[in-house]
C-alpha cells in the first residue's frame, strides 16, 4: 500500500507539472519556430509573467535572423497582468485563449493584416473596453468575446 501512495503521488505530480518549451526570447516574449526556412514564428504559450503595455512586433531577430511574427499561439498571454496591447501588421492569427482572463486588459489595437480570432481569445477580459475589428477579419469563433461585459 506504500509503494501503491508513492506511485500515485508521483504519477499527480507528473499530471499536474506544465513544462513549457519554447525556440527563444526576445524583449521578454517568448516565441516559437513555424517555418525557419520560410522566416516565420509565432509568440509562444506561457508569456504569463508578462504586464504593463505591450507590442507584439511585425518581425522579431535572433542569431542575426529577422524573422516575421505571423501569429499569437494558443494560451500566448493567457492570465498575464497586460494592461494594453498593440499588434503590428504581418499578424494573422489569434490563437485560441491567447488573452483569456487578462483582467486588467483594457486597450487592444489589430492590424489589418489579421484574418483570424480564434475561440475564447479574450475571453473572460473584463477590463476590456473597446477593440476596432480590421476589415480583413474573416474569422471569430465561439466566445472569442466571452464575459468581457464592459465591451
Amino acid at each position: 500500500m506504500k509503494h501503491f501512495r508513492h506511485l500515485l503521488t508521483a504519477l499527480l505530480m507528473l499530471c499536474t507539472t506544465t513544462v513549457l518549451a519554447y525556440d527563444f526570447k526576445v524583449d521578454g516574449i517568448y516565441y516559437d519556430f513555424i517555418d525557419q526556412s520560410e522566416k516565420t514564428v509565432c509568440v509562444a504559450r506561457g508569456n504569463y509573467y508578462v504586464s504593463g503595455d505591450i507590442i507584439i512586433p511585425s518581425y522579431v531577430t535572433y542569431e542575426n535572423e529577422k524573422y516575421r511574427v505571423k501569429e499569437l499561439s494558443w494560451n500566448a498571454f493567457t492570465g498575464s497582468n497586460i494592461t494594453s496591447v498593440t499588434i503590428s501588421e504581418g499578424v494573422e492569427i489569434i490563437g485560441q485563449n491567447a488573452f483569456r482572463q487578462c483582467d486588467n486588459l483594457i486597450s487592444v489595437t489589430l492590424p489589418t493584416s489579421l484574418t483570424k480570432i480564434a475561440v475564447g481569445a479574450f475571453e473572460w477580459c473584463g477590463s476590456l473596453t473597446s477593440i476596432t475589428l480590421p476589415e480583413g477579419l474573416t474569422i471569430i469563433e465561439d466566445v472569442a468575446f466571452c464575459n468581457c461585459d464592459n465591451l
